[in-house]
């Protein structure tokens, strides 16, 4: 497992220096371990960066339904919701974002 989570790790900085779609290792890393935090935030950045405002808001939810202090779901999430006009359930997480992380 920590072997899918360094590889899963590598991929990220890849992807995002390289602006390339890796979404394949992530859902295989999601395979080997559903929970894994790394895994579920890239896939929901992933989603946003195609516009599937939707598919992103899961994969962060999942996340937060695992670890509800996730400061970068709880960010994103916030971020997407605000940009697809609902800032009363954005401000929600922004606000918990913030008692994390004033």
């Amino acid at each position: 497992h920590s072997l899918y989570k360094i590889v899963s790790s590598f991929l990220t900085v890849v992807a995002l220096s390289l602006n390339t779609n890796l979404v394949i290792p992530f859902e295989k890393t999601l395979e080997i371990d559903p929970g894994y935090e790394g895994a579920l935030n890239n896939l929901g950045v992933f989603a946003s960066n195609k516009k599937d405002y939707p598919k992103a808001i899961g994969y962060w939810e999942k996340l937060l339904a695992k670890n509800p202090n996730n400061l970068d779901a709880l960010k994103n999430c916030a971020s997407v919701l605000f940009y697809t006009n609902q800032p009363q359930k954005a401000l929600e997480y922004y606000e918990r974002a913030l008692k994390i992380s004033p």
